[in-house]
């Protein structure tokens, strides 16, 4: 299994239309759960409450696959560059550019960061 997301993750860093693809199924695949869920919510609920058990484990069960595949989908589409191309400048192209608002970026950058060390 781990071979495969390797191999997909790298497919994905060397082509940008099927990093493009991923982001944007996983992004429908949200968008989608949530309007079934929605439009369809009291034929769910009715047909949990015909047996609690077995279909609540069964609705559970789908929603962990749902939501597996979900981040699985954004994981890819989002993924980063190499970690040689970190530091190029052109590895992240468009992104390069003057935050709107600087202080927050700033405060970003320095969460997580020792205070006493430069």
């Amino acid at each position: 299994m781990t071979n495969v997301c390797s191999t997909l993750k790298r497919f994905c860093l060397r082509n940008e239309w099927a990093q493009l693809t991923f982001a944007v199924l996983g992004t429908v695949l949200f968008i989608g759960t949530i309007w079934v869920l929605l439009s369809f919510q009291q034929v769910v609920l009715h047909w949990l409450g015909q047996n609690v058990l077995i279909h609540g484990l069964l609705f559970g069960a789908a929603t962990l696959v749902d939501t597996l595949l979900i981040f699985g989908l954004l994981c890819l589409g989002f993924s980063e560059s190499a970690h040689e191309d970190r530091h190029c400048i052109h590895a992240f192209r468009g992104r390069r550019h003057r935050p709107l608002v600087p202080h927050v970026s700033e405060l970003a950058g320095r969460l997580g960061k020792n205070p006493r060390r430069p």
